[in-house]
């Protein structure tokens, strides 16, 4: 059973990895606005080119000399079609819809947070092991049970959500600016909060879409984590290199890539279809995931947590680097 202590080890998780945790996602964040000043000033620029075109109506009736019989253009056979209005709107596509949906910018946040929890794991068990901190830690009357736990639940909740949290922040601020500046420039950069649903689809399909990649991916995390409490050296390559050779022994001896299809489907990363179900028809859909998967959850989970057992024996046992 775990004591009062944990939520100790929760905090120094936190000051530990704090430039990790929201470096992150204003990564993310600065990555995505400078994807729009660079969208804003091309189309400005479209604008402003066709605005000056030399092919506009003054200038027409050109004569064209491309030799001694050269005839003038004739004018009735260059008239351009008119146009209703003059301007142009410049329309960005993102996932195929016709402006950058607020659903979608909340996804990638969200599966962005997930990689960021897997790049911790990866680390969370060999860095106290490779200086040395982990000696003082085991001269203190701290559970290695609760050190283990503490590492796994700060990544899986803390990456994800804190992203999350930060692309909520991140759209707010644009729907301000999209009504202020973009509406005057004729910019639609992302869909208007109008519908009915708006708490169904901006707040509550993300957070199930982060608990079903939580139920997904536990298998992959534990796994990452387990790597971590393994390695050496260099924990990236522990996990890359052995799923590679996997991948071509099977594909020598089988012909097929279970090993790696396994994880790759169990990424804790979820497709933008499951979110537009969700919004769609999220009680209907949540039933028919969870009568259709159930059994596959309850494997993930049991799965996620005998990894998860090996990382702590491996704590108390085999810590030496």
């Amino acid at each position: 059973m775990l004591s009062q202590n944990f939520s100790m080890h929760l905090r120094r998780e936190y000051w530990e990895s704090r430039n990790w945790l929201l470096g992150l996602p204003l990564l993310l964040v600065t990555f995505i606005s400078l994807a729009i000043i660079l969208l804003t000033q091309i189309s400005d620029h479209i604008q402003t080119t066709v605005s000056e075109s030399p092919f506009s109506s003054e200038n027409q009736g050109i004569v064209l000399n491309f030799g001694d019989g050269a005839q003038p253009l004739d004018e009735t056979k260059t008239e351009q079609p008119e146009s209703e209005d003059d301007d142009i709107n410049v329309h960005f596509k993102f996932d195929g819809h016709d402006n950058l949906s607020g659903l979608s910018m909340l996804e990638l946040f969200i599966n962005f947070g997930w990689i960021g929890a897997l790049c911790y794991l990866s680390t969370s068990l060999y860095s106290d092991r490779k200086d040395a901190s982990i000696l003082f830690w085991k001269s203190l009357p701290v559970s290695d049970t609760e050190q283990v736990l503490s590492k796994f639940f700060f990544a899986v909740i803390s990456f994800p959500l804190v992203s999350l949290f930060i692309g909520w922040l991140f759209l707010a601020t644009l729907l301000v600016l999209d009504a202020t500046y973009y509406a005057a420039n004729d910019l639609d950069l992302v869909r208007s909060l109008g519908d009915n649903n708006w708490l169904l689809t901006y707040l509550i399909t993300p957070l199930t879409g982060y608990c079903l990649g939580f139920v997904k991916g536990i298998p992959v995390l534990a796994f990452t984590m387990l790597v971590s409490a393994i390695a050496k050296r260099l924990p990236y390559l522990w996990l890359i290199i052995p799923l590679l050779a996997s991948a071509l022994a099977e594909q020598i001896i089988a012909d097929s890539y279970f090993v790696v299809s396994w994880f790759i489907t169990h990424f804790p990363i979820i497709e933008s279809e499951v979110f537009e179900r969700l919004t769609a028809n999220y009680g209907g859909f949540l039933f028919h995931h969870f009568a259709r998967n159930a059994v596959d959850f309850v494997i993930n989970i049991s799965l996620g947590a005998l990894i998860i057992f090996a990382c702590i024996w491996l704590r108390k046992h085999r810590f030496e680097i």
